[in-house]
């Protein structure tokens, strides 16, 4: 994500129906290149049949 931008807001979130959506907590890993930007990693759950993952953007 662009570190200057925080007209933003991210959220990881998880479903096993597409209905319910949890938020994922914080990232369990942050990487700061040298061009203004950060790489989040997030760690889950063994994914099944059922489990969808999606990246929810609100405008602030």
């Amino acid at each position: 994500k662009n570190l200057a931008a925080d007209d933003l807001i991210q959220e990881v979130q998880i479903s096993t129906d597409l209905k319910n959506w949890a938020t994922l907590s914080d990232p369990t890993q942050e990487s700061l290149p040298e061009d203004g930007f950060t790489i989040e990693t997030y760690e889950v759950e063994p994914i099944t049949q059922t489990t969808f993952y999606r990246l929810k953007v609100t405008i602030r």
